[in-house]
Parts: C-alpha cells; sequence; structure tokens
C-alpha cells in the first residue's frame, strides 16, 4: 500500500526541488489507480479531450473523464466521455471485450468489467487507452479506438439522481453538487426571454452549446469574462484593489447587512462586525493614491428577496476614478460593457439609451395615459421605477436595448452620492437591461466634506466610525465617480438563463442555503 505513495512523494519533491524544468501536467500525468480494475502504477501519455481532438490520427493516447452515455451497436460499444475541457467529450469505441482485467482484478475492486457495457454507466469515472481515428459522423472529427477501460469510480445507476432526458432547474438545485455533469437542454423559459439580438455567433452559443452541459459551458464563459474584464481594465491602466470583506461599516447605509458573531466579548473589542455590502468606500482610499482602481469580488446582502434576481452572496465589480466626474465613469461602464458583451452589443450599432429618472417616469405616466401600458403600481414622480417599469422602459419603449436611467431623487440613494446643487438629484445612474433589470449602478461621489457630514447626519449614520472617510475629502480630494456591477446578473444576460441561482457554484440567497 505504502509504494505508490512513496513513489508518489518522489514525484513531486523532485519537480519542486528542480525549478529549471517544466512540467506539463496536461499532457504527461503519472499516477496510481486505485480502487480500480488495475492494482498497478501506470505511466501513459494522458491528453485532455479538448487537446485529444487536435492530435493526429493513429496516434496512442490515454483518456480521462467521466461518462455521459453509453451505447451498444452488434458487438460495437460506443461511451460517450467527458472531461469538462471541451463541451461535448468524445467518443471511445471499442470494438472487443476490455482486456485489462483480469477476474481476481475486478472482484477485488468491485468493478466488475465481464463484458461490453457491464458496469460502464452514465457518471462512472474510467480510464481508456487507444488509438486516435478518423470518425465518420459529423458532429465529431476525431474518436478513440479502445482497447482497454478501466472503471476508476463506480455510479450505480440505481442510485444515481440524475438522467439523460431533460431535467428542470428546480430539480437540478436539489442536486447542486451534480448538476454540473447534467445534460440540461433550453428550457421554453429561455427561448422566451432570449430576445436580444440574434447573429450567427450567438445563435450558435445559445442553442448548440447550451444544449449539452449548460452549467459547464456557463462555468466557463464565467470564467473568460472575469478574465476578460481583468485584462481590459490593466490595458486601461486601472490598478486591481482586494478589499477586505470584514467591516465595521454598512456602505450603503440600508441595513441590509450580515453581523459576523462569534464569542459573547466579541472578536474585534466589542465593535460589530459585518460582512462587506460593498468595497467602495475602501476603494475611495486607493483611488486617492492610484486614480483609477477596481476590485471584484463577493459581496453580501441580507435582503429578504427570494427572486430570480437576488442573491445573499454575489459577485460584483467596482471601479473608481479620481479626476472624473459622471459622465466619465457612465463611458467606462459602457466602453467595459460592449467589451464583455462583444457579439451582443456589435449587433445593436447606435449608442445605449440614457433617461434621465424625472423623464423615464414622464415616459412610463404618458404609456399608461395612452392605453400602451399597464403597470401594478402606478408610476410617480418622487418615487422609485420598480422592476415592471424597469423592464418595459427596456424591452419596450428602448427596444431590448441597455438604458442608462440618470439622476434619481436625492432620498432614494445612499449618503455618499453628490447632489445636484439645483433640484437635489442623485449624480448617479442604473445601467437596465432586458429582462435581467439592474446590472450595473454608479455615481459621482460626495467631494465636499461638509456636505458628505450633512449627509451623513441626514441618513442617520454614527458619524465617530466613518471619521477616516470624511478625512478623505479634508487632504487633497478630488472630483471622483466610480460604479459597481452586478457579475451575475451580467451572466445571466450573456447565457440567457432565467435565474440568477443558475449561474453560480453554490447560491446563498434567502431562506437558501444548500450545500
Amino acid at each position: 500500500m505504502f509504494g505508490p505513495r512513496t513513489t508518489h512523494t518522489y514525484i513531486f519533491r523532485a519537480a519542486l526541488c528542480d525549478s529549471s524544468r517544466q512540467i506539463n501536467t496536461d499532457t504527461c500525468v503519472q499516477y496510481m489507480v486505485v480502487g480500480s480494475t488495475c492494482a498497478h502504477a501506470m505511466t501513459q501519455v494522458r491528453q485532455s479531450v479538448v487537446k485529444l481532438l487536435q492530435t493526429p490520427l493513429e496516434s496512442e493516447v490515454e483518456v480521462c473523464g467521466w461518462i455521459r452515455s453509453v451505447r451498444i451497436s452488434k458487438n460495437t460499444l460506443f461511451v460517450q466521455v467527458h472531461d469538462g475541457s471541451n463541451t461535448s467529450g468524445i467518443q471511445l469505441v471499442q470494438l472487443r471485450k476490455p482486456s485489462c482485467a483480469t477476474e481476481s482484478d475486478s472482484a477485488s475492486s468491485g468493478n466488475a468489467v465481464s463484458g461490453p457495457g457491464t458496469a460502464l454507466e452514465v457518471g462512472a469515472s474510467v480510464v481508456a487507452r487507444g488509438v486516435v481515428k478518423a470518425s465518420p459522423t459529423n458532429s465529431q472529427h476525431r474518436e478513440v479506438h479502445v482497447n482497454c477501460i478501466q472503471v476508476l469510480g463506480a455510479s450505480p445507476s440505481n442510485i444515481y439522481p440524475l438522467q439523460k432526458k431533460y431535467m428542470t432547474p428546480e430539480y437540478l438545485r436539489e442536486h447542486l453538487h451534480l448538476r454540473y455533469v447534467a445534460y440540461f437542454p433550453l428550457s421554453t423559459c429561455d427561448t422566451i426571454y432570449c430576445s436580444f439580438p440574434i447573429n450567427a455567433s450567438t445563435h450558435c452559443l445559445h442553442t448548440h452549446r447550451l444544449r449539452t452541459q449548460r452549467f459547464c459551458c456557463i462555468t466557463r464563459i464565467r470564467s473568460a469574462v472575469l478574465l476578460s474584464l481583468q485584462e481590459f481594465l490593466h490595458r486601461s491602466d486601472f490598478t486591481q484593489v482586494t478589499v477586505p470583506v470584514l467591516t465595521p461599516l454598512d456602505c450603503e447605509g440600508g441595513g441590509a447587512v450580515f453581523e459576523v458573531t462569534t464569542k459573547p466579548d466579541g472578536f474585534f473589542s466589542n465593535q460589530k462586525t459585518y460582512l462587506s455590502v460593498s468595497g467602495q468606500l475602501y476603494l475611495e482610499v486607493a483611488a486617492a493614491a492610484f486614480a483609477k482602481v477596481f476590485c471584484l469580488g463577493p459581496t453580501f446582502r441580507a435582503e429578504h428577496s427570494n427572486t430570480t434576481k437576488h442573491l445573499a452572496e454575489f459577485w460584483m465589480l467596482e471601479l473608481e476614478m479620481s479626476f472624473a466626474k459622471l459622465q466619465q465613469v457612465m463611458e467606462v461602464c459602457e466602453l467595459v460593457i460592449k467589451h464583455v458583451l462583444g457579439y451582443v452589443l456589435r449587433a445593436c450599432a447606435e449608442e445605449l439609451h440614457t433617461l434621465q429618472h424625472c423623464e423615464a417616469v414622464d415616459t412610463l405616466v404618458h404609456e399608461v395615459e395612452a392605453g400602451r401600458a399597464v403597470f401594478q403600481r402606478r408610476p410617480v414622480f418622487g418615487e422609485d421605477l420598480s422592476a415592471e417599469h424597469e423592464r418595459y422602459l427596456v424591452e419596450v419603449y428602448c427596444k431590448n436595448t441597455p438604458v442608462f436611467v440618470t439622476r434619481y431623487p436625492g432620498h432614494l440613494k445612499p449618503f455618499y452620492m453628490a447632489r445636484n446643487s439645483i433640484d437635489g438629484t442623485a449624480e448617479c445612474f442604473d445601467l437596465l437591461f432586458p429582462w435581467v433589470g439592474e446590472v450595473c449602478g454608479g455615481s459621482q461621489r460626495e467631494n465636499i466634506h461638509e456636505r458628505l457630514l450633512q449627509q451623513m447626519q441626514h441618513h442617520r449614520l454614527h458619524v465617530p466610525s466613518y471619521q477616516w472617510y470624511l478625512q478623505l475629502r479634508q487632504f487633497g480630494s478630488t472630483p471622483h465617480a466610480g460604479w459597481g456591477l452586478g457579475f451575475d446578473r451580467l451572466l445571466m444576460f450573456l447565457t440567457a438563463t432565467c435565474n440568477v441561482r443558475d449561474v453560480v457554484l453554490a447560491p446563498r440567497a434567502y431562506d437558501s442555503l444548500t450545500m
């Protein structure tokens, strides 16, 4: 038992000690098969499926992955295997009985591979060795003709909860730890709400790829968008800042915060501690030194909102710019959105729409009076827009084009937003997207000490706790502005997903803490 572990120890120790060598862990892996039908170590060239599809024909390869489907035709066994590196996986073709295992090996491991299809069940992990061949089908140009398939981890079909047929998102949320390997085609909901312009590339994304492994696709898209955001901002001379998650402050002043509790006498000298609802205040500290900064990470809101658009824990991109006003950060926001969504917004050549809050309300009132719209809550000047109001503005009035709504009534917005000296409106904006609603929100920050102090007192904040924030206005203060982007909602739009709980690995929402 200890021999293989010792071998592994030397392998990794040599890799760590010899820093001059580069080890490609994707194409060359030495490992020990534990609890499988083979009880000896195997050294073999292994490639990820996505790279294997580019391998020259007749190459000998080894494939590791999980079984997606098994089909038997006469004396031929077809096994579709995926390893997460691409969407479709690869087909294994076996023309004869597996030859690696002996009866004693199979009995000792508990994986009886006695004939084609036996113990090869959906969800099982396998390793196969064979030769790359041209595929006669149009769906994939490569397949592997294998002479040996070994089951590493069984997946008994009588208890495996996933099925080959379509499963609803609600059912898959009950099996969060498995849904990334599930077959999950587009639902009717996706078709209805996929209302942004479609071209050749978007059609491929939203019909073919998402019909196979939807959650794997979403995760890969999420990874690509994260990288894209950071690369774009770094190229634009922004500095990334890491901000704390534990904070004594309620940034938004709304009281919807998670309080962290430990022992009775407190961990931070009896000072109340919260999970951060925003990194903005700390980001302003960095903006006073670096001028253009951003942060990207989790935020927390204890809002009792059990909807398809709200999570208690979500990711947000936040940005701050010194020597900037509202219009400048709105332009940066538009550039970021266009960069990330690329193919979607290129189909809409025109600029994004912009409406002031009073114009938006006036438009909604006019639509109601003209009999073109009916709302459960009538739009009123001086009150916030409801979800149905936002949706009508974006999807009907602006014809499914994202829209900026600016200058909300001052009493609706947090203390840190600058107020217009004439009408008292907040110098702010919300960027609304079709069917998703608000994706991004920002404002010009109040940079005058006396005004900021007055607004803090008006919001009944504990001013001593924000003393350091006030001092930023006393030492070299500049006009500055910023915004925050709800990353998960952006991903909803990008992947045509109806529920925000289906774009994160382990959703945290009101009255829901599964896994």
